[in-house]
Order: C-alpha cells, then structure tokens, then sequence
C-alpha cells in the first residue's frame, strides 16, 4: 500500500518551499512538494491552491513539523483529512462565502469589455468609414 501523505507546511514561492525541502531531505525525511510546477507557472493561482504544499509521509509529519519550526507548522487540525474522515465540515461552511470561482467571474467581466471595447469601436469607425465612402460613390 503506498504511504499516506501529509501537508506540514505551504509555501508562496518555489524557493522557499525547496528551502525547507531540503532542509527536511537533511534531517533523513523524504519530502514532496505538490502544486509546486502549478504555483511556479501561473503565480496568480497560489491563492486558489494555497501554496505550495510540502508533503511528507504520516509517520514524519511530527518531526518534520519540529524540524521546519513553528513559523511553518501547521496544526494538526489542518493537515488534509483522508476521505472517510470528512465529516459534516462541508455543511458548516458559510454559503455565502464567495468561492474562487465567483471571483474570477467577478473580475473576469469588466477585464473582456476592456478588451473587446476597443476592437468594437474601431470595427464601428470602420463602418462608419466605408459608409460615408459609399455615399461619396453613389451621391455626386
């Protein structure tokens, strides 16, 4: 069966997240990063992906969480839960709380006008243009 992996510590960069990678592949601990190619490719989704994720296997994630020290710990109640440990926690989760997703379609509608506003202006400048230039061929 292959190890349980545990999220001790996330990281906004890439640098920081090797950083203490290594520091725990030091210490004897075999660490993963998860998220980290995302995260290092498009920057503007580490908050929807919270980070940069250092995993380490079950067994580990307490001395890990010693290792990387208090600033980077993450209480145990935060570490990601395995499937059958999900409880009602989904249903305590405030509705009204804007998802990710409500955001980027927030921001995503003004952003295309700015975009599209010049192009259908200058398509209507075009029109306007060959207009008057079909009245100057027809109307002497």
């Amino acid at each position: 069966m292959p190890e349980q992996l545990v999220t001790v510590a996330t990281f906004g960069t890439s640098e920081e997240a090797h950083l203490a990678q290594n520091r725990l592949e030091a210490e004897g601990i075999r660490a993963y990063l998860a998220d980290e190619m995302t995260v290092s490719t498009y920057p503007l989704l580490a908050n929807v992906l919270q980070g940069i994720k250092l995993q380490v296997a079950d067994e580990d994630a307490d001395k890990a969480a010693a290792i990387l020290g208090p600033e980077k710990r993450r209480e145990p109640e935060e570490r990601e839960k395995k499937p059958d440990e999900e409880t009602e926690e989904k249903d305590d989760e405030d509705e009204t709380t804007p998802t990710a997703l409500d955001t980027l379609r927030s921001v995503g509608k003004p952003v295309i006008w700015l975009i599209l506003a010049p192009v259908l202006a200058g398509f209507a400048l075009l029109a306007v243009a060959l207009l008057a230039g079909l009245l100057k061929l027809f109307l002497p």
